[in-house]
């Protein structure tokens, strides 16, 4: 036997059996891009990231950095890393941001190109992960065993052939029965809307189920227990593996964190590095700094209401822009040209292109080459005034130099560093406001709250506990993605189950938002379910039933950036950024309507769904200032001013 427990004969069966696979899940590629989409162009029918590409053209940002950036002299590409081939075979992170890639229908030979491609990339694809499939298939007749019980029947076996034969007496989770055509519904039902397909599978399975994912046999794992149980095993078990799709995988390079084993001494290196570079005395560097920009960015924005009150505001392209300057200022000295603001998009367009030589890939992998060149040159600019008298530091480019980091690492880590701060921070500043309206009635009360504890707080972001409150309502309620995808070459034990090696596992948060043993009444709109109960002696005790109920509910119940060795560890400053937009926000405009057609007939906000939730380009607000603007100088309301003054500081 292999280690992988095949035969040489059962080997065969496998491959003839992928064969097959590829062809019926060609066939239902094809009748799918034919009948589902009429065959758009040959593009859309080759990448399932299309469905990510709902931008609108015509919501091109509106404010733009340009005016305040220093442009950087192009520099000729360098070349870029590869991902570093892993120990065993294993398939291998995020967006939206680019206009959409509608085009009109094709007719004659472009039909058939469309359909033709569709098939072979979806034939091959099947293939190729057929063959690395687990030699155990998953099932959809298991039976949950209690965690408990299954501890205590292994602890009372010896040896390691009794270890064995326990673990292999346990069921695996329970799922649908699997086939081809079954595996790529799943994968494709995932990418459409992944929110839905989470709270169906849970409904109907429970909270650990099988499924298909990215075309791979995949364990979803949610509920605080079984989460505890994920990140107790995680090394012991060897989940520490990343398993990102392969065009993910290449673009995110050998020198992205996702693409480390989290037991690999370069892994260990960079949380170290992160550490430093998103700990507590980082924050008080780049809050100030934040603040200042959003200062001018509010300021503005109120500026351009005031020309045009009845004119709908489009936040998502906006604040995606302002993000990616923001992060760009404090990961690499420097804004962005609105040509890197525009190669950034690319670069996120191409992550989860369904082959590596679908267009949106290919552009991508250029994008980023030009990316890594320009922001070399930013980094041999750092390093030749580093150390002359005076001259201020860099934290972020200090911890990866004296880390003994080499300079191409440094330039790659400054383009992924931009690239994971910005997206799903724009997404958090605009799903806060539009959240706040589930409040009902309730919202001009909630409006005054948070205004008045920003005054009396004096602008501490970190400390504002209502204001926070919204922020993770907005997170647990419109959660931005699902967990990392890992696996392991050993089959495990997890939550009373057996994962087959090779087998990939999630820890999705999703289904503990919804869990009301965590979260009382989980679809309510609650903030106070994070702000402590029991008053100190300037702070009452609070009356709402809620209020503190979502605290200190153990570990595995609140992750909104992943668990383990590859949580992200930038989620304190995305909090402090949206607690800080929030506070402005509503400093500056009293109420806001929607508009603009990224709402569906029922007047719900239209999403991009995948990688990360965020609501589409051309969803608008029509905002209303308040009689007299002011915006926060540090004491939440600070002073009130012009307009004109806010820009110039007067």
């Amino acid at each position: 036997m292999s280690a992988s427990g095949l035969t040489d004969g059962r080997r065969a069966s496998h491959r003839t059996q992928a064969v097959k696979y590829g062809v019926a899940a060609g066939a239902t590629a094809a009748m799918i891009v034919y009948m589902v989409t009429g065959v758009a162009n040959a593009e859309a029918a080759t990448s399932l990231s299309a469905a990510t590409a709902t931008s609108n053209a015509r919501t091109a940002p509106r404010f733009s950095a340009d005016a305040r950036v220093r442009a950087v002299p192009p520099i000729a590409p360098g070349a870029i890393p590869e991902a570093r081939p892993v120990a065993a075979p294993h398939t291998s992170r995020t967006t939206d941001a680019s206009p959409s890639m509608t085009a009109a229908p094709a007719r004659g030979p472009q039909a058939l190109f469309a359909v033709l491609a569709a098939a072979a990339a979806a034939a091959a694809f099947a293939v190729w992960n057929r063959l690395r499939r687990p030699a155990t298939p998953l099932s959809s007749q298991a039976i949950h065993v209690p965690l408990e019980e299954c501890r205590i029947a292994m602890a009372a076996t010896t040896g390691e052939s009794s270890m064995s034969s326990a673990l292999e007496s346990l069921p695996v989770p329970p799922g649908p029965k699997q086939g081809p055509i079954r595996n790529l519904r799943d994968s494709i039902s995932y990418l459409i809307n992944p929110d839905r397909f989470i709270a169906t599978r849970t409904d109907r399975y429970g909270p650990i189920f099988s499924t298909y994912l990215f075309f791979r046999p995949t364990v979803v794992v949610g509920g605080q227990p079984a989460v505890a149980d994920f990140i107790a095993k995680e090394k012991k078990a060897k989940i520490t593996r990343s398993t990102l799709p392969p065009t993910f995988e290449e673009l995110h390079t050998a020198y992205g964190s996702l693409n480390m084993d989290s037991n690999g001494e370069e892994h260990q290196l960079l949380r170290r590095v992160f550490r430093d570079i998103f700990g507590p005395k980082a924050m008080e560097q780049y809050l100030p700094f934040v603040e200042e920009e959003m200062d001018v960015y509010v300021a503005d924005l109120l500026e351009r209401v005031k020309k045009d009150p009845e004119g709908p505001v489009y936040l998502v392209p906006e604040l995606r822009t302002f993000s990616l300057n923001a992060f760009s200022k404090i990961f690499s000295e420097e804004g962005l040209t609105d040509e890197q603001v525009q190669l950034f998009d690319t670069y996120n367009t191409g992550l989860l292109a369904l082959s590596k030589s679908a267009k949106p890939f290919v552009a991508a992998k250029e994008a980023l080459a030009t990316l890594v060149s320009d922001m070399r040159g930013r980094l041999d600019k750092y390093k030749a005034r580093r150390d002359a008298p005076g001259s201020p530091q860099n934290l972020v480019l200090d911890a990866y130099i004296e880390a003994g980091c080499p300079d191409e690492q440094i330039a790659t880590a400054m383009v992924l560093l931009i690239w994971g701060a910005y997206i799903e921070t724009a997404s958090l500043l605009v799903k806060s406001i539009v959240t706040m309206d589930r409040a009902g009635p309730e919202k001009e009360a909630l409006i005054s709250s948070i205004l008045a504890e920003s005054a009396e707080k004096e602008a501490n972001w970190m400390q504002l506990r209502l204001t926070q409150g919204v922020v993770r309502e907005s997170l647990r309620l419109n959660a931005p993605g699902g967990g990392g995808f890992r696996d392991s070459d050993i089959d495990f034990e997890l939550a009373g189950y057996r994962i087959p090696a090779g087998t990939v596992v999630t820890a999705d948060p999703r289904i503990g938002n919804r869990d009301a043993s965590l979260f009382p009444e989980p679809e309510k709109f609650a903030p106070e379910r994070w702000v402590p109960a029991s008053g100190d002696a300037t702070e009452p005790a609070s009356k709402c039933p809620f209020a503190g109920s979502a605290l200190n509910r153990g570990m595995g119940s609140w992750f909104p950036g992943g668990i383990g060795a590859h949580q992200c560890p930038g989620v304190p400053l995305a909090e402090a950024v949206g607690t800080m937009f929030l506070v402005k926000f509503l400093t500056a405009f009293k109420s806001w309507r929607t508009s603009g057609s990224g709402l569906t007939k029922a007047g719900d906000v239209k999403y991009v769904q995948v990688p990360i939730k965020i609501p589409v380009d051309d969803f608008g607000l029509v905002l209303q200032p308040r009689a007299q603007e002011g915006v926060s100088n540090g004491s939440g309301f600070a002073e009130t001013r012009s307009p004109e003054a806010l820009v110039t500081g007067a």
